[in-house]
């Protein structure tokens, strides 16, 4: 609930970064884990927070879909 309670409060024009993905492809569902930083645009940037984000990823007949995502503050 922190994390959500950061996002909806962060500055306009805040910036996401995802940074070391991962791709766990042995089983099924693929699971991609990364880490996410929000910093904003200002110079210096200033770094928000960050969070560690898996998301369960599916393929379908239109490709590769996001099944789940959960989102941990770091």
């Amino acid at each position: 609930m922190q994390l959500v309670t950061r996002v909806a409060t962060e500055p306009p024009h805040t910036l996401h970064l995802t940074l070391n993905v991962t791709i766990e492809e042995s089983v099924p569902n693929p699971s991609v884990n990364s880490v996410m930083l929000m910093i904003t645009r200002e110079s210096p940037p200033t770094v928000l927070g960050s969070a560690l984000v898996r998301q369960v990823v599916r393929r379908t007949s239109d490709g590769w879909r996001i099944a789940s995502r959960e989102i941990v503050a770091a």
